[in-house]
């Protein structure tokens, strides 16, 4: 996700709608994604709130609006990848659990943050699922200070 600094709420929603939708059934038959989202990403907070409903639930809440998501259904695309995976019941609360489930599957979420400053630590205490939900990984060795903030 290429993001710059007069990115919008809406544009990287409708980045993430566009992930949803390659991961669930656009592309390769069980396409695996990656999320790469940085600290520099953060233009607005409220990404965060995004991110933290994706580590709680596996998706956004509200991301798509019933418009949205019945022209996912009518465009054929999602019906058929349905039918291909054996389902029967094709009403809409279904396909639209499927496609959920399908996200929530092969789309994979990578943080990176620099552990360094107060940021870090604002972003822990603000959005729990940063680190209730992650599993973190550090590449290079902590200062001993930033781990003592952190801890």
């Amino acid at each position: 996700m290429e993001i710059r600094r007069d990115f919008t709420l809406k544009d990287f929603r409708n980045k993430l709608k566009e992930l949803y939708e390659l991961s669930a059934f656009k592309g390769k038959w069980f396409l695996k994604t990656v999320f790469i989202f940085s600290d520099n990403d953060v233009v607005q907070e409220s990404f965060l709130e995004d991110i933290q409903n994706t580590l709680n639930s596996g998706v956004v809440p509200n991301l798509y609006t019933n418009d949205e998501l019945n022209r996912i259904r009518d465009e054929g695309i999602i019906t058929k990848k349905y039918r291909e995976d054996g389902q029967t019941n094709e009403s809409p609360d279904m396909i639209n659990e499927w496609f959920f489930n399908r996200v929530k599957d092969n789309m994979h979420l990578s943080i990176c943050m620099s552990p360094v400053g107060e940021t870090i630590k604002s972003y822990f205490r603000q959005y729990p699922a940063l680190i209730n939900n992650t599993t973190i990984d550090w590449f290079m060795p902590w200062p001993e200070e930033a781990l003592i903030e952190v801890a």
